[in-house]
């Protein structure tokens, strides 16, 4: 019988290990959950975690390849699209930062590439989006998944969770405190003003960026 394997999470852990899975010989069941409405994209890339002007860490020169590299990949797009992310079609490198939104799409494009290939090499790929996995429950030899609205209609042999994080839930910022660039700074009208941030991660960038805006 084809083993049946689920992947809960389609973010790049995901597309990883899809990539990984479909290089075997061996025909394969693949089943992908994806809570969000759009598979591949991965949680901190979507419009709902991330604003047009918050930049990724990580450029295409740190990124492994999936189908292509994420620099081909912004080559290979209409420059209106790059300026609409305000990257520069004509400067930008394998080592510019690009928004994670940008990003996101990179890994969404690389998926639905993926999903091609699995299936020319005879696996067979069922995808679930807007899915949310609620429990993973061992029987036996098999393991039974639970989605918010109850059991999903297959057993698997194998089951990866591949959820990702979540950021943590921020206090109710003030009219002059935010605890994050995700609690509304992002969207807030700031006058001029002395601002201090505290950190100098990429969510302090984040944060200078929302604050320049």
């Amino acid at each position: 019988m084809t083993l049946r394997v689920a992947i809960v999470g389609s973010g790049p852990t995901g597309l990883y290990t899809f990539q990984k899975l479909i290089e075997t010989a061996e025909p394969l069941s693949i089943f992908i959950f994806e809570k969000g409405d759009r598979a591949g994209i991965g949680m901190p890339y979507t419009s709902e975690t991330a604003d047009r002007r918050m930049l990724a860490n990580i450029a295409s020169i740190e990124i492994p390849p999936l189908n292509q590299s994420y620099h081909d990949w912004l080559t290979s797009q209409p420059k209106a699209i790059l300026r609409s992310y305000g990257v520069d079609p004509d400067t930008f490198d394998v080592r510019t930062f690009t928004p994670r939104m940008l990003l996101g799409e990179y890994f969404r494009a690389q998926f639905v590439s993926l999903v091609g290939k699995a299936e020319a090499r005879g696996h067979f790929v069922s995808i679930h989006e807007g899915t949310e996995i609620a429990d993973v429950v061992p029987e036996g030899r098999h393991v039974r998944l639970e989605t918010t609205v109850g059991p999903a209609d297959e057993n698997f042999d194998r089951v990866i969770l591949a959820t990702g994080h979540m950021f943590p839930i921020d206090d109710d910022p003030t009219d002059h405190y935010y605890p994050s660039p995700w609690s509304g700074l992002i969207d807030a009208d700031i006058p001029a003003a002395e601002v201090g941030a505290m950190g100098t991660s990429l969510s302090a960038i984040d944060a200078a960026m929302a604050v320049a805006c």
